[in-house]
């Protein structure tokens, strides 16, 4: 079983007081954490700009940009939830 220490980076955010509330309402709404809301909302993004970020992994030979290199937008096999 693989710890979640071993499979994600922490990073600190500061938000406004309005933004965290509508974040928390997000996470209410689907039944999940805030932490999760913003993987996903991250994950999105990086959806968008998958073209950079194939190019970016190539630049650091990365295995995931081997994985992704010929599957189409939207499909990059990447794991946002949790």
């Amino acid at each position: 079983m693989t710890n979640v220490k071993d499979s994600f980076k922490r990073t600190t955010v500061s938000l406004r007081p309005e933004e965290y509330e509508a974040l928390r309402f997000m996470a209410f709404k689907h039944k999940t954490s805030v932490a999760g809301v913003v993987r996903e909302l991250i994950y999105e993004r990086l959806e968008e700009e998958e073209g950079l970020l194939i190019l970016w992994q190539m630049s650091l030979d990365l295995p995931a940009a081997r994985n992704c290199a010929g599957q189409t937008s939207g499909a990059s096999g990447w794991n946002a939830t949790g």
